[in-house]
């Protein structure tokens, strides 16, 4: 049952909560083109490249995921936490001065673990490629942990159309020096790291466009405000840092288990799945965290914690709305795409659809819910849920892996990402509570199940029909359907909390 909320603090919320749908559109580009690029690269690269040399790749990116959250996030999480507040203050001189002393810090350490790495590589007399491939790796860190750093603070700054900009140009920029790496210098799973480097470097300039950073000359002796500024972001983002650490078990312990013990072209298939999966889910978590989080931090900041929940409830509302029409969607069609986009190669790993876009509706879901947390003194019980469900992840895979291989995988991770989302929600109602309806919950998993039904009964009544149409009637059947019944469910959704009080029903 939902809590209920004052009447008053309801007046004031309600009416700009019905301005996230305004603003997760607007991220929309941020989510959607990505992913359209993802698409792309994946039909172009899985014909270029054989699943080894791809599950080669997917095993660099296992270690750039992390290693950028970690060098990013030390200083993102707080640029886009504190903005506002130095804003009010006055003292964005300070801020953007923290801010630059650390992103030429994070820099200089990339380069310097880079370089370390490299040598012990070039003194084992490691083949050119992979000598090749660590600088790529390095040097697609460096760049994307500048981009963490700086992208925050377009959206503190609400501007959801510039931030859509930088991410979707970044997206294609990648995607199209990655393919021209690939057909000027040779097929070699490194020339997509340094593609995609070299992508996301071109966008820089734009973003320094509206956070320009200082010179070099006035981070090498800090005001005291700006030294209060730093400490202030590195308590807010070692926590952070550990957080992704955690977090990487369940994300990357997969790959290198499965190389382990089916070699790398498994990787590759599976990473491939794994990678429709969350780009898809990327569609609906994208928009709405991007979108969320900065309303969040605005409403506890001037609120207090009950508009802060009645807002977090608001957007898991809309959340299960989308999320579930994904990961029913790909479910259902998922298949027939990988039989037109991929390669003949990596169409093995479809079964793996369905349970791979439940494990990213629920890591979506607790990235959602999880800023209950982050907004309070619960970060570093953040870390704990990160590793326990991580650990978790490590033990399934371990078990499963031997036995089932990709589908042992897939299970583990779905098992370990939903206890990191329920272990959130259940710390949750001590701080900023994560209120969650979960008879609507249940409603749209119903609606979701009941669709794809209907939806793969006709695709498997039309299988002689080619692909391309098996697909236009599987979407179409499940689109409409779920559509249909997700407008009715919505309409007839209670009030958030004290709403009722207040005349406005909170439902859009």
């Amino acid at each position: 049952m939902m809590d209920t909320v004052d009447p008053a603090e309801s007046q004031e919320i309600s009416p700009k909560l019905l301005h996230l749908w305004h603003h997760a559109v607007q991220y929309i580009p941020s989510s959607l083109v990505p992913a359209l690029t993802a698409a792309a690269a994946t039909a172009v690269f899985t014909r270029l490249l054989s699943p080894g040399q791809y599950g080669l790749y997917s095993l660099a990116l296992a270690v750039v995921v992390p290693a950028t959250t970690v060098f990013g996030q030390l200083t993102g999480n707080g640029t886009g936490r504190y903005y506002q507040e130095y804003a009010r203050r006055g003292q964005l001189d300070a801020y953007r001065q923290a801010v630059s002393w650390l992103t030429y810090l994070t820099v200089a350490l990339v380069a310097l673990f880079t370089l370390g790495t490299f040598g012990i590589f070039w003194s084992q007399s490691a083949r050119p490629a992979l000598l090749w491939l660590v600088l790529g790796v390095g040097a697609l860190v460096a760049v994307q942990s500048v981009a963490t750093i700086v992208t925050p603070i377009l959206s503190a700054k609400f501007l959801p159309a510039t931030y859509s900009v930088a991410l979707a140009f970044s997206a294609l920029f990648s995607f199209g020096i990655e393919w021209g790496c690939l057909l000027v210098f040779g097929i070699h799973a490194y020339w997509l790291l340094w593609g995609a480097a070299l992508g996301q470097l071109v966008m820089l300039p734009y973003l320094f466009r509206y956070f320009p950073l200082v010179g070099l000359s006035r981070v090498l002796s800090l005001t005291a405000e700006a030294k209060v500024a730093v400490r202030q972001f590195l308590s807010f983002g070692i926590p952070t840092a550990f957080w992704v650490l955690s977090a990487s078990l369940m994300g990357t312990a997969d790959r290198f288990l499965l190389s382990t013990f089916r070699g790398e072209a498994v990787v590759g298939v599976y990473s491939i799945n794994v990678s429709i999966a969350g780009q898809a889910m990327g569609l609906a978590a994208g928009p709405m965290i991007a979108a969320s989080w900065p309303m969040l931090m605005d409403r506890f900041h001037r609120e207090g914690r009950a508009a802060t929940e009645t807002a977090l409830a608001f957007a898991t509302r809309m959340f299960i709305l989308v999320a579930l029409g994904i990961a029913g969607a790909t479910a259902v069609v998922g298949p027939a795409v990988e039989d037109v986009f991929l390669g003949a190669h990596f169409t093995t790993g479809a079964f793996l659809l369905l349970p791979l876009s439940m494990a990213t509706a629920f890591w979506a879901a607790g990235r959602l819910g999880h800023a209950a947390l982050k907004l309070t003194a619960g970060k570093w019980l953040l870390v704990a849920d990160a590793l326990g469900a991580g650990l978790f992840n490590v033990i399934l895979n371990l078990c499963l892996i031997p036995r089932w291989g990709m589908m042992g995988a897939a299970l583990s991770l779905t098992a370990g990402f939903f206890l990191y989302t329920a272990l959130v929600w259940w710390q949750s109602r001590a701080l900023v509570a994560w209120r969650i309806d979960w008879g609507f919950l249940g409603q749209t998993i119903c609606l979701a199940l009941v669709s794809a039904i209907l939806a793969q009964g006709l695709e498997r009544a039309a299988a002689a029909w080619p692909v391309a149409a098996r697909m236009a009637a599987g979407t179409g059947v499940f689109g409409l359907g779920y559509a249909a019944g997700a407008w009715l469910l919505w309409r007839r959704l209670p009030p958030l909390g004290g709403e009722a009080a207040s005349g406005v029903d909170g439902r859009g």
